[in-house]
């Protein structure tokens, strides 16, 4: 059977890592622009260079897509919808999306630009890769921490292309998800601002810092699943990874393509991605690994360091005059750098080189601080920095066909076709040809002339010419007719890709956001939300203890929290009719769990949401299944923040996505967003909105921990809470400082407090007159007043 090739996915994070990927044979590159791009801090492309990119990409027959996968505020709308314009009209080949109402724009403004989802969206279903689908996406970026079986079931029940990461840095929380880096630091990673606090020490050890992915082994396996982009991750990493990371999965690809694969072949290119970048050596992470894997931990963390760690080659044996031996683990060429595993770590050079398993002499300052059976690492090797910097110094060409026509009486005409593509063709005529006076023109000459095109996109690979033998044509003509036939194929491939700027529809926020609305001017403000009471609860402990304390009857919605996996279905089974009995105006929301994997559909807790007056939704996968109902007029729908809203076109998305349930739909405020943010967003009319007014934060939710619960503090005393969600095969990381804007309760209107790990003492001291807990300081106001 033939199978489909991939394509190779190279990250580019500035024009010198793009150069490299074109060089190395990358099928397809995604970049940003300097703003709405995951990673703000690469040094990324102003419009100029993105459009003269897309350009040159397409000239080699590789596409181009746009990260513009962060979160937007309503204010940056109109900007977003500016810096696409001009990339649209370049022939950009796709946009990358987490917001939905960047999604919604896409879609309404540039209406033949195709959308892939990003992993930040954190699509993990088939549901949610079926209604993503309908929505207009082509592609689905599957979470990383997605099992090869998982994507090939989106693959062969929803037939939308699956885009893979295959190699790199692996976020420790589920991409999306994370809080941590946005409330540690005011940096915020849904805005592309992340300051890996996963990278940092807690406890004096790094306990959350993810090994490199690389699954160059599983290349067969990716194929056969029918993955139809192998992404490799990088945008902060230079040329030399760029070019090594492509250059092995290209390799890898097209020798199994071709019926050559090998182990062994595989090995020897992982020795060389080694020595380019790693972080404590190789993970080939979640892609083959069983949930329940009790070393999965291990497996996926190197609590030993962050960084780059370097090959490693050898442990120190002699000290002494200034100088370290060691025996060589691997071959070692003048010149290659090494990082002693002191603290800090001690950087040398080597001076001579040396075969595996001789004795290496170095010179090394610093040698009081080095004792006996310390580590080295290679952290640059020479020999394989050269061979990089061939490769990026080497040209990609697109091979074409060539007739050049030389007649007494006709006009001289030189035509050139794509190879692969022979109806792409361009000819260009010159002057009428005369009879040859002394010398005609051979065809070695006019070969010789129209062949010159090293300087061109373009590779001559046969030319076929019709030449009467007696005529004459200038070599300054020769050489025109090739620069100028070169220079029209050049335009004919760039317009193959540009489209029309008459297909852009003016910008308008009216045209999507105020649909049978009333004046825009009629947005809510906090005053005006409705005035209820919510209230949420993981455990049984902390129902009864609200029980206890005569609070039910002042809390208007009351939460079961399945999210912990330390409520059950009988718990809440056992106690929703009496609870009902005892308070018959307060509404019962079963709270679904915050990661949906196949587990479970919402179908399944139809009995229990029957039971319920609604549902509270924290994930895509989810509010998938929601969209498929047919009747649910009859419950709410509460949306967690993590169903991001940040501004008018999300809201007006997810309302339409919900539009067939008929259900009564309240928004959670996003956590990450001001309340002057909030007041800026248009809820319509029947839509309520609930503010976190207390509660522990969510700040990670991550499937490498296994069995792990602990509370780890960070170098400043800041704890974090981490615990397992029984049977969910996730681990939630929880900030041990909750979230409290008690101060600000009387301009907030409808507000949530959240109950995850408190005991009923901590409990009653949020509901006391004058907590302890503020008065000790022990709480964060979030971004309610600075936003990000």
């Amino acid at each position: 059977m033939e199978v489909k090739r991939p394509e190779i996915l190279a990250p580019c994070g500035n024009i010198s890592a793009f150069n490299a990927a074109i060089a190395a044979g990358a099928d397809a590159c995604y970049l940003a622009g300097n703003s709405f791009g995951a990673r703000a801090y690469a040094e990324n492309f102003d419009r100029e260079s993105l459009i003269e990119t897309i350009g040159k990409a397409h000239l080699h027959g590789v596409r181009v897509y746009l990260t513009a996968n962060t979160l937007v505020k309503n204010n940056e709308i109109e900007s977003l919808y500016d810096s696409i314009g001009p990339l649209y009209e370049a022939g950009l080949d796709a946009v990358l999306v987490q917001d939905f109402g960047v999604f919604r724009i896409i879609r309404e403004y540039f209406p033949d630009l195709p959308v892939h989802t990003s992993t930040q969206m954190n699509i993990t279903t088939v549901a949610g890769a079926e209604m993503v689908k309908r929505l207009g996406a082509e592609r689905v970026v599957a979470a990383r921490e997605m099992t090869l079986e998982e994507m090939r079931r989106i693959k062969e029940e929803v037939g939308i292309e699956v885009e893979a990461f295959v190699h790199g840095a692996m976020c420790f929380c589920y991409s999306g998800r994370c809080l941590m880096s946005s409330m540690a630091g005011g940096r915020s990673g849904n805005r592309g601002s992340c300051a890996q606090p996963c990278r940092k020490k807690y406890d004096g050890t790094y306990k959350l810092s993810m090994r490199d992915m690389c699954t160059l082994e599983y290349i067969p396996e990716l194929v056969c699943a029918g993955i139809d982009s192998l992404k490799i991750e990088g945008r902060m990493k230079n040329e030399y990874y760029v070019a090594a990371t492509v250059d092995a999965y290209r390799q890898i690809t097209e020798d199994y393509i071709q019926g050559v694969f090998s182990y062994e072949k595989v090995d020897a290119i992982v020795r060389k991605l080694l020595d380019t970048f790693n972080r404590g050596g190789f993970t080939t992470g979640y892609l083959m690994m069983d949930r329940n894997d009790k070393d999965r931990r291990e497996k996926l963390i190197d609590e030993s360091m962050p960084g780059r760690r370097g090959v490693f080659a050898g442990s120190i044996k002699n000290i002494k005059n200034g100088k370290i031996s060691f025996d060589a683990a691997v071959n070692i060429g003048a010149g290659d750098e090494f990082l002693v595993d002191t603290f800090p770590p001690i950087s040398i050079t080597s001076g001579a080189s040396f075969d595996k398993g001789d004795e290496a002499l170095m010179a090394c300052p610093e040698t009081k601080r080095i004792r006996k059976k310390t580590c080295i690492y290679r952290t640059r090797n020479l020999a394989l920095q050269k061979q990089l910097d061939e490769l990026i110094g080497s040209k990609r060409y697109s091979s074409v066909y060539g007739q050049f026509v030389l007649k007494q009486g006709q006009n001289a005409s030189f035509t050139l076709s794509l190879v692969d593509r022979p109806e792409v063709s361009v000819t260009v005529m010159g002057s009428v040809v005369s009879a040859a006076k002394q010398k005609t023109v051979t065809n070695d000459v006019i070969m010789d002339k129209l062949s010159r095109m090293k300087d061109s996109p373009f590779s001559l690979r046969e030319l076929d010419i019709d030449n009467d033998n007696e005529s004459f044509i200038p070599m300054s003509e020769l050489n025109n007719l090739r620069r100028d036939t070169v220079q029209k194929l050049e335009n004919r491939i760039r317009s193959l890709y540009e489209r029309d700027a008459s297909k852009v529809r003016p910008f308008s926020e009216e045209n999507s956001v105020n649909i049978n609305e009333d004046k825009y001017e009629d947005k809510f403000a906090p005053k005006t939300f409705d005035d209820f009471i919510h209230v949420s609860v993981s455990d049984m402990n902390q129902l009864k203890a609200l029980d206890s304390m005569k609070m039910l009857s002042d809390i208007s919605f009351l939460y079961f929290d399945m999210g912990l996996g330390r409520i059950s279905e009988l718990d809440i089974e056992s106690m929703t009719e009496d609870i009902k009995s005892r308070f018959p105006e307060l509404k019962l929301i079963l709270a679904l769990p915050y990661i949906n994997r196949g587990e479970y559909s919402v179908g399944k807790f139809s009995g229990l949401i029957e039971k319920c007056d609604g549902v509270y939704v924290r994930c895509i996968d989810d509010l998938a299944g929601l969209s498929m109902l047919q009747d649910f007029s009859n419950k709410i729908v509460i949306l967690a923040s993590s169903i991001y809203a940040y501004n008018d076109f999300a809201v007006r998305e997810i309302l339409d996505i919900l539009k067939k349930s008929k259900c009564k739909v309240i928004f959670e405020a996003p956590i990450e967003l001001s309340s002057e943010d909030c007041s800026d967003i248009f809820y319509p009319q029947g839509t309520e909105v609930v503010r976190d007014i207390y509660g522990r934060l969510p700040i990670m939710i991550t499937d490498a921990l296994g069995d792990y619960e602990d509370i780890i503090r960070d170098d400043k005393g800041y704890g974090f809470i981490i615990r397992r969600a029984g049977q969910l095969c996730y681990n939630v990381i929880l900030s041990e400082n909750p979230l409290s804007l008690h101060q600000y309760e009387t301009e907030i209107g409808s507000r949530k407090y959240s109950f995850t790990t408190e005991n009923e003492k901590e409990i009653r001291d949020v509901f006391s007159a004058s907590p302890e807990y503020i008065k000790n300081g022990h709480f964060t106001k979030g971004h309610y007043r600075k936003g990000i």
